[in-house]
């Protein structure tokens, strides 16, 4: 009896998990990005550029990607840089390299970079560079 039990209780966790696992999640926001964040520290003025390749493969107008950089600066030291390709989007399907350039000063403590997709597509980057 005990073990009759125990195989319909198994045999319904089974099932239910098994149902569930097939229903279809719908995505709540239109956009994700990815970072990567490294600390920086410096008594002078410097130059930095991002080195990226993207494409993107999309039937959906609104669709883009960007390659994107921030630099976060010290508490209490105002907004660093900052620049997500809105006004220059990636549309394309071929691979292109892409640069963002921005400087870093004795305020910044980090420089937060990767890549940003929109809405529905397929969003390719690759080959990222940090250039100090």
């Amino acid at each position: 009896m005990y073990i009759k039990r125990l195989i319909t209780i198994l045999f319904t966790i089974l099932l239910s998990v098994s149902a569930n696992s097939q229903n279809i999640k719908e995505v709540s926001r239109y956009w994700t990005s990815f970072a990567q964040t490294i600390e920086v520290q410096t008594d002078s003025i410097k130059k930095f550029k991002i080195v990226a390749y993207a494409k993107t493969e999309t039937s959906d107008d609104k669709a883009w990607s960007g390659v994107w950089a921030r630099v976060d600066n010290k508490p209490e030291q105002g907004r660093g840089f900052f620049d997500n390709m809105r006004d220059r989007p990636i549309k394309t399907n071929a691979w292109t390299e892409y640069t963002i350039e921005g400087t870093i000063d004795e305020r910044s403590e980090k420089i937060v970079f990767g890549g940003i997709c929109m809405y529905n597509g397929k969003f390719f980057f690759d080959k990222f560079e940090l250039y100090i």
